[in-house]
């Protein structure tokens, strides 16, 4: 299939929940933990295909995110359109 929204909430709520990012301000982040995105919106997938890597150094925070980076992904039988990265230019 391809991958037809990917839920960037989701992925940053994850990457909290590691100790990559601050719900308040004097949370310590930890630079040795986050999520990598390696599909994104109209990439193709396969079955058993990685569509993100978590590092993680607690068991129960990846787990958590895990599952979180997993339900951000929505993949489509139907080919999706790699959205344009650039949307416009001021001037």
């Amino acid at each position: 299939g391809w991958v037809s929204a990917v839920d960037a909430r989701e992925i940053g709520f994850s990457a909290m929940t590691l100790g990559a990012g601050r719900e308040k301000k004097d949370d310590d982040i930890d630079p040795n933990v986050g999520v990598v995105l390696h599909k994104k919106v109209g990439h193709r997938v396969s079955e058993g295909e990685v569509l993100a890597t978590v590092y993680a150094n607690d068991t129960v925070k990846a787990e958590k995110a895990v599952s979180r980076v997993s339900s951000a992904y929505c993949i489509s039988e139907e080919a999706t359109k790699e959205p344009e990265v650039i949307l416009g230019v001021i001037e």
